[in-house]
C-alpha cells in the first residue's frame, strides 16, 4: 500500500497566525520609532533653550551685568536691540555667529524668540519664551512650568515639549 503524501506548504491557519504576529511586530516597531522621534525633538528643544539661556547670560556679562528686558533700550515688547541687533543682539552675537550659523527648531525653521507675556502660559511650538528678572515655578494641577518675575539678576527660558509639556530653565 502506498502511503499518502503529506501536504506541502502551510495551512491557512498557520499563514493567518504568521501574518498576525508580523503585523503586531511592525506595529510595535512603528510606535518605538515615533517615541524615539519625539524624544529626539524634545532633546533638541531642551538644548536650544539651555543654549539661549547661556547666550543671554553671556550677553549680561558682556554688558556689565545688565539683564535683557530690564535694561534701557532692551525693554519689551520684542523686537528690541537685545534680541535682534545684528551687531550686539543675543541671537547674532552669541548663537548664530552673526547669522552664519543656523539656530533652527526641530522642524528646520528658525526658532522664534518671544518675550514671556506673563501668567501661566505655554509657549507655542518651537518658540522660546525669554524673561529677564524671571525664574521658573511649577504650577499644579496643570503640571507645567511658568516663569515669574523675582529680581533683576535672574534669566529664564521656557519651551514647549511634546504632549503639551513645558520645560523652564533659569540662571
Amino acid at each position: 500500500m502506498r502511503k499518502p503524501k503529506p501536504a506541502e506548504g502551510f495551512s491557512l491557519v498557520e499563514l493567518i497566525i504568521f501574518l498576525a504576529l508580523a503585523g503586531l511586530i511592525l506595529t510595535l516597531v512603528f510606535i518605538a520609532f515615533a517615541a524615539a522621534n519625539n524624544d529626539r525633538q524634545d532633546n533638541a528643544r531642551l538644548l536650544a533653550a539651555k543654549r539661549y539661556l547661556d547666550a543671554a547670560r553671556q550677553w549680561s556679562v558682556d554688558n556689565r551685568g545688565r539683564i535683557p528686558g530690564t535694561t534701557p533700550g532692551c525693554s519689551v515688547p520684542v523686537p528690541n536691540t537685545c534680541f535682534n541687533d545684528p551687531a550686539n543682539g543675543i541671537l547674532a552675537k552669541y548663537i548664530t555667529n552673526g547669522g552664519t550659523e543656523p539656530f533652527n527648531a526641530p522642524d528646520g525653521t528658525p526658532w522664534t524668540v518671544a518675550w514671556y507675556p506673563g501668567g501661566n502660559v505655554i509657549p507655542p511650538v518651537d518658540t522660546l519664551y525669554f524673561g529677564g528678572s524671571a525664574s521658573c515655578l511649577q504650577v499644579a494641577p496643570n503640571n507645567y512650568l511658568t516663569m515669574y518675575f523675582v529680581n533683576d539678576r535672574e534669566l529664564a527660558v521656557s519651551v514647549q515639549l511634546s504632549g503639551g509639556r513645558t520645560a523652564c530653565f533659569a540662571k
